[in-house]
């Protein structure tokens, strides 16, 4: 544990006293002058701690921000979150991901940041957000699974995300295939998974999760604002996102879990509860392709199944739906 931590870790054990720095540089082994140098360090990253003469230093704030320290207060997974890296900006959290997954990154590591230089979706698209108001992060999977079937493990995903909502907010969060969550048809989070694989065996999974919590409308991207929410926005006020954050690894923990001991059959259930398209008529483009019909199932390698207008049976591995009836 770091001298800052330790520093919070007494503090927090004295809600609303006032700490000496006589006593704080004791037991940390270092001057008082350090003590306020590290005091000083940690407001700098948001913490509000007060300074009295002659009686020392308080304890009164953390900062919402997505701090190693901050995320594990109140964690409750078996292993999902335990390892952490926060950035302030970075380029991609999937690329870290990615990288320390190939360094030997135990399952459940999570890479997190407040702002993304190069964050994308599907298709290389851009992932846009502004700084220190969303969640952003990648989680490190090794499941033992062919290549073929990771569509599984980002509809599991899909589940966890829809399923936070719906829990800590009451918000009726649904799917829309293949990677997106929405409430009241509007995106408001997005998945996307990146691997390592053999030819028959995934090596790890990178799942990124991009959620838009505190993010305003009038911070959204213009052409946007028509088809994208936040919690923010559907609630009309700012929402902790530690707190969702939290509940956001432990759902996907818990989803995880369930598909890798069971199978994909009590995720594929949900998804069909949480769809906003099963049993609806739909269009899907993929690149100059467009295929119609009524959405009739999930296939197992995370397909869409569509009954065509015409009548047979089709299968789209990918692409962009839109209900359409």
């Amino acid at each position: 544990m770091s001298h800052d931590e330790q520093l919070l870790a007494i503090l927090r054990k004295r809600p609303g006293h006032y700490v000496s720095g006589a006593e704080l540089a004791e037991r940390l082994g270092v001057s008082r002058t350090t003590v306020w140098n590290h005091v000083e360090a940690l407001r700098a990253e948001g913490y509000v701690i007060e300074a009295a003469t002659h009686r020392g230093y308080r304890f009164v704030a953390s900062p919402d921000r997505m701090l190693p320290d901050e995320v594990r207060r109140g964690l409750r997974t078996a292993w999902l979150g335990h390892t952490l890296w926060a950035y302030r900006e970075t380029d991609s959290t999937n690329d870290i991901a990615l990288a320390r997954a190939a360094e030997g990154a135990p399952e459940g590591a999570a890479v997190l940041a407040e702002l993304q230089r190069r964050g994308r979706g599907r298709f290389h698209r851009k992932w846009l957000s502004p700084p220190g108001v969303n969640i952003l992060a990648s989680v490190i999977f090794r499941p033992q699974l062919h290549p073929s079937l990771v569509s599984q493990l980002v509809i599991a995903a899909a589940v966890a995300v829809a399923e936070t909502l719906r829990a800590l907010h009451d918000l009726d969060a649904h799917i829309k295939w293949p990677n997106d969550v929405c409430v009241g048809g509007k995106k408001i989070a997005g998945i996307l998974a990146e691997l390592s694989a053999e030819a028959e065996q995934v090596n790890h999974v990178v799942v990124g999760v991009g959620l838009n919590v505190n993010v305003t409308a009038d911070q959204l991207q213009k052409d946007l604002r028509a088809t994208a929410t936040s919690l923010c926005i559907e609630l009309g006020h700012a929402v902790s996102r530690l707190d969702v954050l939290r509940r956001l690894f432990l759902d996907l923990e818990h989803w995880y879990e369930r598909w890798r001991r069971h199978g994909f059959a009590p995720v594929k259930a949900r998804w069909a509860e949480l769809s906003s398209s099963l049993g609806r008529r739909v269009e899907v483009v993929s690149g100059k392709a467009k295929t119609t019909g009524l959405v009739a199932d999930l296939d197992d390698d995370g397909a869409l199944v569509l009954r065509l207008d015409a009548g047979p049976i089709k299968r789209v591995a990918s692409g962009d739906m839109t209900v359409v009836g």
